[in-house]
């Protein structure tokens, strides 16, 4: 009775002290294309997701849903559903209860090209002109972070707002200036678009906020004790509000995600009740079941010639982690992509398959702890490969050099342009100079390095995956900078132009690396790579270095239930090249 109470207090004190009148709940499934399942299991579960939704509509006139990705419905458009269920949900989103929103899928976007970003956007908001169907929205969710150009594609397609929930359990905090408040995000070519980044993700409504409280107990029982809905719903509201006020949060309403890895429709089902109770026995602030639409034009026409601006693009961590792993699957990617430019229209079966093949659970390799046994992880890998095997390819991608064995090096030896082990992923974990191993000779198979006249390098490698231990390892390479790169700022070069990092960092955000997958200068020197997209300057000693990295992987897992056991490499990483080649160009451009 005392812990009730101090938390009706505590609410009572919060909400007497804080602007916010409104808290907006926006239901959804998040999108993971894999990760939970092998995709073909994740394609069957949004298909019933759909029609779970359209059912709890017709139950519940407060039942409101949104279609995070466009993938999500498409699922369902392909199980042909009847007319009249077609129409239903149409009307759901006429009606303001449904929305579909504008991204296909949740992607790595700044690993995207331009023309992979625009029909990231076009492909859902052309099926939406042609259905008469209102696109105004984008949601990305968990990827903490996109290029400094998206708005800019965002508002060629016309869609005006972005939601965004992002996943920082691995990066550092979002500057307070751009976490969970409404802002412009502007594209260096002056296009906006109305912007809100949950930084504290797409599970906030039920793990912070106790909104529902059912899904409160068994996602944050540490923090969600009480039994009482209404106690649970307080205590997460009153410490929301808490936060708020001591961020000087200005505007009367907020937004919270409501939305977990490929769930269903079920959590969102007790929304309308659990709200319902809270806006009849409290009332303050007043719970909101809605569309991202619905909480963005509240904010537009009340505050939005008020807003702040901001330019520059944030993260990049995560495509770092994933994308190493899967070097001959980028390249094919790559081909294929470089087929569907040509192409007037171009396929868009093959535009909607290069999508997913940027989604941000697309890859191979051992699966996320105790989430699936070793026969669906296996049957994961095998429906990637068969994807990137409906993929256009090319053999031209080998390299004709004379391969040299490769430079002896000693542990705790640095050696510029030479390769080593790190027992973890050096952008997600501060690197140290101790932890680096060389090469053996029986990865390291070879390597060829041709100097120009005026100083430029081109560097080959040549790696045999089979023989990397099967615990997890990244490769990276150095480089010693001299004093003149050292200082010199990072010029990267983007989807539609350039950057100049860190001052080109959205609100000053920047986690120590960056992610160029189109080459970058370093004063009077441009570095670029056919796989190596993932740097970060490190200071060791007296000597600043240049890190890339060039490869992960790892074959021992732990499946669910705890087991633990090892993938064979082609279990892992089915259709990758065995021996790795790859180049590294630092050519002289002033």
């Amino acid at each position: 009775m005392l812990a009730a109470l101090w938390v009706l207090s505590l609410l009572h004190t919060s909400v007497g002290m804080s602007p916010i009148r409104t808290v907006y709940i926006v239901p959804m499934s998040h999108l993971d294309i894999g990760f939970t399942a092998p995709p073909s299991q994740v394609a069957t579960k949004m298909r019933q997701t759909a029609e779970q939704a359209i059912a709890f509509a017709d139950a519940d006139p407060d039942f409101v849903w949104t279609f995070e990705t466009f993938w999500q419905l498409e699922q369902w458009l392909k199980s042909n559903p009847s007319e009249t269920q077609r129409q239903k949900l149409l009307q759901l989103v006429l009606q303001g209860r449904f929305e579909i929103c504008a991204a296909y899928v949740n992607p790595h976007s700044n690993l995207m090209s331009a023309f992979l970003l625009d029909w990231l956007f076009r492909l859902p908001k052309r099926w939406a002109d042609e259905n008469g169907i209102p696109m105004s929205t984008a949601v990305l969710n968990d990827v903490p972070g996109h290029p400094i150009d998206l708005p800019h594609f965002l508002a060629r397609n016309g869609i005006r707002y972005l939601l965004i929930g992002a996943n920082l359990q691995f990066s550092p905090p979002l500057p307070t200036q751009i976490a969970s408040t409404p802002f412009w995000w502007e594209a260096p070519t002056g296009e906006r678009v109305l912007t809100w980044i949950a930084d504290r993700s797409y599970t906030e409504a039920f793990n912070e906020l106790g909104v529902d409280p059912d899904s409160a107990r068994v996602f944050n029982p540490k923090k969600f004790r009480d039994v009482d809905p209404i106690q649970v719903m307080a205590q997460g509201i009153a410490e929301t509000l808490q936060r708020y006020r001591e961020r000087h949060y200005p505007y009367d309403a907020i937004v919270a995600l409501h939305a977990f890895d490929n769930w269903d429709a079920t959590a969102a089902s007790k929304l309308p009740k659990f709200v319902r109770m809270w806006n009849e026995r409290v009332g303050q602030p007043k719970l909101r079941l809605a569309t991202p639409s619905q909480f963005f034009e509240h904010i537009k026409s009340h505050y939005g010639d008020r807003l702040p601006v901001y330019r520059g693009g944030f993260g990049g961590q995560w495509e770092s982690f994933v994308r190493p792993a899967i070097p001959t699957a980028m390249r094919r990617i790559s081909y294929a992509e470089q087929i569907a430019q040509t192409q007037n229209p171009p396929d868009i079966d093959l535009v909607r398959n290069l999508l997913i093949t940027y989604e941000h659970s697309f890859g191979m390799g051992v699966p996320w702890a105790n989430v699936m046994t070793h026969e669906e992880a296996v049957q994961h890998n095998r429906e990637q490969w068969l994807l990137l095997q409906s993929l256009p390819s090319s053999q031209d991608d080998q390299i004709t050099v004379e391969w040299t064995a490769p430079p002896k090096t000693a542990v705790g030896e640095l050696h510029s342009g030479a390769l080593y082990l790190l027992p973890y992923h050096p952008l997600l974990i501060e690197p140290q100079v101790n932890d680096l191993r060389p090469l053996s000779e029986k990865v390291w198979i070879g390597w060829c390095k041709e100097v120009a006249r005026d100083g430029s390098v081109k560097l080959h490698y040549l790696l045999d995956r089979h023989q990397i231990p099967a615990d997890y390892v990244s490769i990276v390479w150095l480089w010693r900078l001299d004093d003149e790169q050292g200082r010199a700022k990072v010029v990267n070069k983007t989807a539609t132009g350039w950057e100049v990092l860190p001052d080109d960092r959205l609100a000053g955000y920047d986690w120590g690396g960056w992610c160029s997958p189109f080459g970058f200068r370093l004063g009077k020197w441009s570095f670029s790579s056919d796989i190596v997209f993932a740097f970060r300057k490190v200071r060791w000693g007296n000597q600043l270095w240049l890190l890339g990295v060039c490869l992960v992987q790892r074959l021992t897992a732990v499946f669910k239930g705890n087991k633990k056991g090892t993938l064979t490499f082609d279990e892992a990483y089915p259709g990758e090249d065995t021996r790795l080649r790859f180049s590294i160009n630092i050519q002289r451009v002033f």
